[in-house]
This record gives C-alpha cells, structure tokens and sequence, in this order.
C-alpha cells in the first residue's frame, strides 16, 4: 500500500514537473563551475545557444573533450582554475 502511494506520488511528481514551462537565459554572461565534467558540459552546451559562457574547472575529475566542441565558439571562455587555491583570493 505505502509503496502504491509512493509510485502513485511519484508519478505525480513527474507529470507536474512536465508541466512546468521551459526557462531559457538568454544575452547573458554565465559562469559554469565543474563546466568540465559529465553534467557541466550538457549544461554549457545548451546555455552557449544564447549565452557567453565562463567555465571555471581544474579538470580533476572532468575532461578536455567534453568541452573540445566549443573552443571556436566565441562566447565560450575556460579558465583552468581551483577554487581551493587559496592564492587566488589575493
């Protein structure tokens, strides 16, 4: 019965959020940090249709190759960068 609820909510859950309408940025400057990982790039990806894109990742965990498709984009900036480096705050 609580699992029935649950599935039933769920699926609640899902039709609504279906439902809520699609918001796009658009002519905006956007800074992306982990823009190098799986997750990042998808999104630095669909911001780079409207947007100037300022992606900020060390590149421990993310790849190169994520990003490799926009270099030649203009609106599109890497900075190879750590936030935990605590030099940058100078």
């Amino acid at each position: 019965m609580i699992l029935k609820k649950l599935n039933s909510r769920r699926s609640t859950i899902l039709i609504t959020l279906q439902r809520i309408p699609y918001v796009m940025l658009r002519d905006q400057s956007i800074l992306v940090t982990g823009g190098a990982g799986f997750i990042g790039s998808h999104l630095v990806e669909r911001l780079l249709l409207e947007n100037e894109v300022t992606i900020l990742d060390n590149f421990s965990s993310g790849k190169r190759e994520f990003l490799a498709p926009h270099r030649d984009n203009p609106d599109f900036h890497l900075l190879e960068l750590d936030l935990r480096d605590a030099s940058l705050l100078e």
